[in-house]
């Protein structure tokens, strides 16, 4: 091995090794252990060597008048292994803002980049609610979906089935749970379900319609019967025109998330019906 092959091989290892990119005086100085011109412009003839080669690769300055750097990564994977440490660590939502904020400005140049990466590797999803966008982990959204599905299925779905599912790819051994026909919505359980909610809302009669329907799919999934929202909203609306239940919609209709809201429906000239009561008898 001739010595400019040898020197090509100790940068690579010097930053692999190395916590954070490298000038090239950083780099002269731990390749021969001394700087001066000659060793110098001998180390910079190596480092232009190996980017042409892509073994190593070139970081922006750190502020202005001061050196480009280099490392054994690429910037945006520097960046995506940031990103992705931040969702291990705190695996809850983000919002886009609060990991923009954990980035230097420099390494928010490769944000978009490694974002799109991390997402198209069903690695991180991006949701919105209203005018915010969220990042969820994989793990997070498949614990989530797990804790939502299962209570619903005969055959459990494994977190390997969903993280399959969500990366596009075949999901073997998952079967559909055979429901039985849609069970009859009587009057005791939306009481029973109000009154189970009711509490929470701490001296207010009215609780959203949301939670009773969280209430309606768990029951659902315990007597094994087919979910219907629609069947469920039907019985609603009856209990109203019958003057069993109270209505009233949301005050600030534009912060409903969409994802809520494609289940609600229209009262009162297009108002959407968020919160009801259950009117017991005189």
């Amino acid at each position: 091995m001739n010595e400019q092959s040898n020197n090509h091989k100790h940068i690579e290892n010097i930053l692999s090794e190395a916590k954070a990119p490298l000038t090239e005086q950083q780099i002269c100085k731990r390749l021969f252990k001394s700087e001066n011109d000659s060793l110098l412009k001998q180390c910079t003839q190596c480092v232009q060597s190996l980017l042409e080669e892509t073994k190593i690769f070139m970081y922006p300055s750190l502020r202005k008048n001061s050196k480009v750097r280099y490392w054994n990564m690429a910037p945006y994977q520097h960046v995506k292994k940031k990103i992705y440490r931040l969702f291990e660590k705190d695996p809850k939502n983000h919002t886009l803002k609060s990991v923009k904020g954990i980035l230097s400005k420099w390494e928010l140049e490769f944000f978009d980049e490694a974002l799109g990466q991390l997402i198209r590797e069903s690695k991180i999803f991006e949701l919105k609610f209203g005018r915010t966008r969220y990042l969820k982990g994989i793990n997070t959204l498949t614990t989530e979906l797990l804790e939502w599905f299962n209570p619903f299925r005969n055959t459990k779905l494994t977190r390997m089935d969903l993280e399959s599912f969500l990366k596009g790819e075949k999901v073997q051994h998952v079967h559909e749970v055979q429901k039985i026909h849609h069970a009859a919505l009587c009057d005791d359980l939306f009481r029973k379900w109000y009154e189970e909610d009711r509490h929470k809302r701490y001296g207010l009669e009215t609780i959203p319609i949301k939670w009773t329907a969280g209430r309606y799919l768990s029951w659902c999934g315990e007597n094994n019967c087919e979910v219907d929202i629609e069947a469920f909203n039907k019985r609603l609306k009856t209990l109203n025109r019958e003057g069993k239940a109270e209505l009233t919609h949301h005050s600030m209709p534009d912060q409903i998330p969409e994802g809520e809201r494609k289940d609600l429906f229209e009262i009162n000239h297009g108002s959407i019906a968020y919160y009801w009561r259950y009117i017991e008898e005189s």
